[in-house]
């Protein structure tokens, strides 16, 4: 085997080794995930928004909350 080979061969090496720990990985998170209760149907949308929004996100639907006298519930 010539040097080059050798190099290609260990780069190939570490990304199945890579791609073995990543599937490992969505595996425990998949069954953490099975294993746990079904909580989705108690948070709201309006929580899931906020999970997504962020701080600058969250004070500007603040803001807005605040403009609107006719606003949805859930806001």
């Amino acid at each position: 085997m010539t040097e080059e080979d050798k190099e290609l061969e260990l780069l190939k090496a570490k990304r199945l080794l890579e791609m073995q720990k990543n599937i490992s990985q969505k595996q425990k998170t998949e069954e953490l995930k099975t294993n746990q209760p079904a909580t989705t149907s108690t948070i709201s949308p309006r929580d899931i928004v906020v999970k997504k929004l962020g701080y600058r996100g969250l004070k500007f639907l603040r803001m807005q909350r605040r403009n609107f006298q006719k606003r949805p519930g859930w806001l």
